[in-house]
Formats: C-alpha cells, sequence, structure tokens
C-alpha cells in the first residue's frame, strides 16, 4: 500500500470520517475535496466510524484479460480487476468487514476520475457505496433527500431526481427563514436528521458574481468531458451558505414526498405507503445493494455484510415513517414551496 501521509477528514461530522492517501476524491457525492472536512491532526477526529481509502499505485490482483474478474487478496480484503482494452486493466479492492473498512484503487482507476468504466462504478461512488454500508451496519442511513429546519419545526423532502428539492431549499434558506442539512443527501437514525455540510451543490450560471465563473459553469454545461478536462467552479453547502445555515441534529417532524404532476393535491400517507416510496426514492439513487464488487465479497468470503446493510435501511426506513407525520404533494415547485413553509410554520 503506498506509504504517503494520510489525511483525516471529517465527512459527516460527529458520524463518519475517512482515512486517505489522496484529498482530491472526483465524483465523491459527500466531500469531493477533503480540505473542506479536514482535521487538524490525524488523531483528532472525533467521530465514532470511519473508513480507509488508498489510492496504491502496485494494487493489480491478476493478469487475466479475459473479462471480469474477482479474487481474494489477504484475508477478508476482496479485488476486482477489468479489462480496459488489450493493454490496461483497472483494479480496485474491498474489505466490508475489517477496522476500520478499507477501500483501494488503483491509479489507472483512480486518474479516470468521475467516468464509469464499462460495469465498473467510479471511484467517488464505490466510496459512497462503502461509506453506505458502513453506515448502515452502524445504525445511520443515507437518504436521498433534503432536509430543512426551523428552530420549532424539521421537514424532508423525498423525490426522485430533478423534483425541486434543490430549488425548494435554496429558496427557503436564502431568506434566512430556514437552516438546512443538504439539498439530496442526508443521514439518519431512524429519528433526527443529521447534516452533510461538505457536498457540492450544483450552481446556476445566474448565481455567480464575476463573467469567469458563469463562462465556466456554460462551458461545463455546453462541452462534451469539460468537468473531466476543464476547470470548474465547486462550491460546498456549507461555503456557499454559510456554516451558520447548515442545521444541527433534529427530530424529523414530518417527510413531504414531492411528485411531479399538473394535477395539485396534498394527502395523508400512512406508514406502510411512505416506507415504500422512502425505499423506492433511496433504490432509485444508491447501488450498494448491485454493487458487484460489494457482493463478490460476500461470496467469497461468506459474509453478509451487503445483505445486512439492505434489512438495516429497511429498519432504520421504517422507524423514520412511523415517528413522523408522511405527505405526498402533487403539483409543481409552487406548491413544493408553498407545502414546506406550511408544515415548518412559516408565513
Amino acid at each position: 500500500m503506498t506509504n504517503t501521509k494520510k489525511i483525516r477528514a471529517d465527512i459527516i461530522p460527529d458520524v463518519l470520517s475517512i482515512c486517505s492517501n489522496t484529498q482530491s476524491l472526483k465524483g465523491f457525492p459527500l466531500c469531493e475535496d477533503l480540505s473542506y472536512a479536514m482535521t487538524e491532526s490525524t488523531n483528532s477526529s472525533s467521530c465514532p466510524l470511519t473508513i480507509e481509502f488508498s489510492v496504491d499505485s502496485s494494487l493489480q490482483i491478476t493478469d487475466r484479460r479475459q473479462g471480469k474478474a474477482f479474487k481474494i487478496i489477504d484475508s477478508d480484503l476482496v479485488g476486482m480487476e477489468v479489462p480496459l482494452g488489450r493493454f490496461a486493466n483497472v483494479t480496485c479492492a474491498v474489505s466490508l468487514t475489517s477496522e476500520p473498512p478499507l477501500l483501494r484503487v488503483n491509479r489507472f482507476l483512480f486518474r479516470a476520475g468521475r467516468m464509469t468504466l464499462g460495469n465498473v462504478h467510479s471511484v467517488g461512488w464505490l466510496l459512497r457505496d462503502l461509506c453506505n454500508v458502513h453506515l448502515l451496519n452502524n445504525g445511520f442511513a443515507l437518504l436521498h433527500g433534503a432536509a430543512l429546519a426551523t428552530r420549532s419545526r424539521s421537514i424532508a423532502l423525498i423525490g426522485l431526481s430533478n423534483t425541486g428539492k434543490t430549488t425548494t431549499v435554496k429558496k427557503l434558506v436564502s431568506t434566512g427563514q430556514a437552516q438546512t442539512f443538504g439539498d439530496d443527501l442526508f443521514v439518519t437514525d431512524g429519528r433526527t436528521a443529521i447534516a452533510c455540510p461538505h457536498t457540492i451543490m450544483n450552481i446556476a450560471p445566474s448565481e455567480f458574481s464575476k463573467h469567469r465563473d458563469r463562462a465556466m459553469q456554460g462551458a461545463r454545461r455546453s462541452i462534451p468531458f469539460y468537468e473531466y478536462i476543464g476547470p470548474t467552479t465547486k462550491v460546498t453547502w456549507s461555503k456557499h451558505l454559510g456554516p451558520d445555515s447548515i442545521a444541527e441534529p433534529t427530530e424529523i417532524d414530518t417527510i413531504i414526498f414531492l411528485r411531479r404532476s399538473n394535477v395539485s393535491s396534498i394527502q395523508a400517507l400512512d406508514n406502510d405507503a411512505a416506507f415504500e416510496m422512502l425505499r423506492s426514492s433511496n433504490a432509485a439513487e444508491f447501488t450498494f445493494s448491485c454493487n458487484s464488487l460489494f457482493r463478490a465479497h460476500d461470496f467469497l468470503t461468506r459474509t453478509s455484510g451487503t445483505a445486512m446493510a439492505v434489512r438495516n435501511e429497511n429498519r432504520i426506513l421504517k422507524s423514520l415513517c412511523q415517528r413522523s407525520e408522511t405527505i405526498l404533494v402533487d403539483g409543481n415547485l409552487d406548491d413544493f414551496n408553498a407545502a414546506a413553509a406550511q408544515y415548518l410554520g412559516l408565513k
């Protein structure tokens, strides 16, 4: 393994830290640049959970090139290798059960950045899957959703991608009426919402004050592969909105499911219906349950780390639905904003 100095970063404050030999994690939804979340020393983290990530230039599990291959490397460390053409292989290895859990990738896969090559996830998404499994097997769950809080109320907004979660959060937070836990990801223990403040938020060109930033954002949207080869502006939630806009862990009072529709309506959901919608939303976003490397780890080591994570996710999501009021809002962005403000107790 590479003997580079390790960086420790608290990517979910007071819950989860990463120990890494690299600062840049392209495509990692929880924190692409660990400098945002770095602690003063490798021993200063207060997070009870840690995972380890390592870029290893020597990692290569086999010379086989006919197709994807899995292999036990050392004890419970399982590697996957996939050929790219005739002259290059990408290799990654995972341990779900070591302490802390570990993800290793060779330098070729790491340099591929965000691109998904064949049926291999990018490094960032592999790392998020490992975070997800580790959280789930310790009583926490990542949720695909947004969350907002005032002094008296807190809500979760659940909807598929491009439904309007980010727009709703920005509007209410920008007015100073609410704090946020995130616009697309936050953590729950089945009762509270916990912020992921270092996730990268999407910035529209109109939100940039400088012409250079607007031009870069426009290029990113119009030029193929610009995000891989050109400079981009990356802003975390806490940096863009300010640390005071990030909410402290708070019990969730209401879960609001957002569904785009030409007809506006609001209806209450029972616990079972809410659980099915919440589970479906997570399944549309997260891939840990069908991650081929993780499933191969369970097969080769005769463990059930991934299957246990699935069971724990169901338990946590059911608990959250049972503890919260659950409603379904059909309509457009105005309907979503009005519903969020109403259940937060805002005028």
